[in-house]
């Protein structure tokens, strides 16, 4: 049948070097084009690989968020633009060297805090002002870190860190340490899918954010 029929599609994908102006993305400074690349796919195929060089661009780290706006344009056949996405990412390395950590190859020191979704006037309902003013008050008092204790935090507030330049420890929802004895669930091979799955849809949402350096994949879950 026509319907299942492989159809040819090009994936494009270019960035921008244009510069939000605020935390809101309300405020911009319009940017040129910095690289771009496509390959042709089709559409029962499931990832594509592309590739090329992008010469010494400005990185991204706690003092420097230099971030760049990625968008990904799906063609069809014909042209026809059908699946446009955007997002910002920043150019960075993170390694740890005869127990150094370093980011971009150079020594850091981390100053940080565990982060809970509270709120001192509603609770856990926490709007996206009140963790941009959490951030806020973090950077004014010379924390550059925090760890999204005991589960992955809402999206806008990566978005935050990415653009202010926060290192973010994005840690799983899989504690589980009231179990006795301890580490009970964790050597259950009946709880592997639901652990692993957690694990794993948080690193598929959160990998494109530059600000997050460390994942936390175990705690309090038994012995890890």
């Amino acid at each position: 049948p026509a319907s299942k029929r492989r159809q040819v599609q090009q994936l494009e994908v270019k960035l921008y070097s244009d510069i939000q102006l605020s935390p809101s993305g309300d405020k911009w400074k319009e940017g040129t084009e910095v690289f771009s690349a496509s390959a042709i796919v089709n559409s029962n195929e499931k990832s594509c690989f592309l590739s090329g060089d992008m010469p010494d661009p400005p990185l991204w780290s706690a003092e420097t968020p230099n971030l760049f706006t990625m968008t990904l344009t799906l063609k069809n056949n014909e042209g026809i633009v059908e699946q446009v996405e955007s997002c910002r990412i920043g150019f960075r390395t993170i390694q740890i060297q005869n127990g150094v950590l370093l980011v971009n190859g150079k020594r850091i020191t981390v100053c940080g805090v565990n982060r809970h979704d509270h709120d001192p006037d509603n609770g856990k309902v926490v709007t996206i002002e009140r963790t941009w003013k959490d951030i806020e008050l973090l950077k004014q008092n010379n924390f550059n870190a925090l760890r999204t204790s005991h589960y992955p935090a809402d999206t806008p507030l990566y978005r935050l860190c990415d653009f202010y330049g926060m290192y973010v420890c994005d840690e799983a929802n899989i504690e589980v340490h009231g179990m006795m004895p301890m580490g009970r669930l964790v050597q259950d091979k009946a709880w592997e899918n639901a652990f692993v799955s957690r694990v794993r849809r948080m690193v598929q949402r959160d990998r494109n954010h530059a600000s997050i350096i460390f994942w936390s994949w175990g705690n309090e879950s038994g012995r890890g």
